[in-house]
C-alpha cells in the first residue's frame, strides 16, 4: 500500500487550467490507481478490479479494463 500526498505540482497544473479542486484530486487518484490495475496480468481480474474500483471512484479506470 502507498500513502502520501498528491503531487502538488500536478494538482497546481490541473487547477491552473480551471479544473476544480475535488475533480483534480479525483483525476490524480484515478490515474495512480489505473496504473496499478493495468499491471495485473490476468485480464479477467483486471476487469473485476476496474469495476470494483470504478464504483468507489466515479469515472475511474474507464480505459483499464
Amino acid at each position: 500500500a502507498t500513502v502520501g500526498e498528491l503531487d502538488a505540482a500536478a494538482l497546481f497544473y490541473l487547477r491552473a487550467r480551471g479544473i476544480g479542486l475535488e475533480a483534480a484530486r479525483a483525476m490524480l487518484v484515478e490515474a495512480f490507481v489505473s496504473e496499478l490495475v493495468q499491471e495485473v496480468p490476468d485480464h479477467t481480474i483486471c476487469g473485476h478490479l476496474s469495476a470494483s474500483l470504478g464504483a468507489c471512484l466515479p469515472g475511474a479506470l474507464s480505459e483499464a479494463a
